[in-house]
Parts: structure tokens; sequence; C-alpha cells
């Protein structure tokens, strides 16, 4: 992720200020010079970073009154793919479904006619 700020063309380089706050992961930038004895301009952003970057590798680059910090994201490796199973696999289930419903009507059945040979 790369994070640009345009700068007021008479601040230099030395005079800008980028933190990292861990706490609440924010890239602070402030900058400060001098305009006349007591005045001063100044400014202060805040931005968020985002939440699966490096820390140790952040760095930023000043030029022609541009400040481009880059902040490189950790890769997220995606699960390894697991094949689907087999149709040999899901036909065994499929058939051993079907063998244990047969065997249930089956015995349904069969205690269905026992029932009425008792009564007639």
């Amino acid at each position: 992720m790369c994070l640009s700020l345009e700068v007021f063309k008479s601040f230099t380089k030395e005079k800008i200020k980028v933190t990292f706050v861990h706490t609440s992961k924010m890239i602070r930038v402030t900058g400060e010079r001098a305009l006349t004895d007591r005045r001063w301009n100044r400014f202060s952003e805040v931005f968020t970073a985002p939440h699966n970057f490096l820390v140790d590798k952040i760095h930023g680059r000043f030029k022609n009154n541009v400040l481009t910090i880059t902040m490189p994201k950790e890769t997220i490796t995606k699960m390894p793919y697991l094949p689907k199973p087999s149709k040999t696999v899901v036909e065994k289930v499929e058939k051993l479904e079907e063998k244990r419903l047969l065997e249930e009507y089956r015995t349904k059945e069969k205690a269905e006619r026992k029932r009425l040979r008792r009564r007639g």
C-alpha cells in the first residue's frame, strides 16, 4: 500500500516527521517551519495503516514536495487446494445409504406383515 501526501513547497525533507503509533495502528505525518520570528506554519495528518502490513518494512520518499510512504503488506497464503472426493467414494456412500434405506423398508414391511398375521 502506498500513501502519498503533497506538502507546501517551502517544507523541506528535514522539516517533516513521520511516526507510526503501534497502539492505534496509525501513521502520523507532521511538519513545522518558521515563517517569521513568531509565526510558524504547521500541519499534522493521521492515516490508518492496513492491518496486515510489515511494520519493519515501512519506507518513505520525499520528491517534488510529495511524500510517499510505502507499507508492504504481508503475503497471506491460501489454504492448500483440497481435491473433491473421487466419484468412487461418493458412489460408495450413496450405495451404502441406499442399502440402509432398503434394509429399513424391509424391516418395517416384515413388522407390518407380522402385525397383520396376529390380527387375522
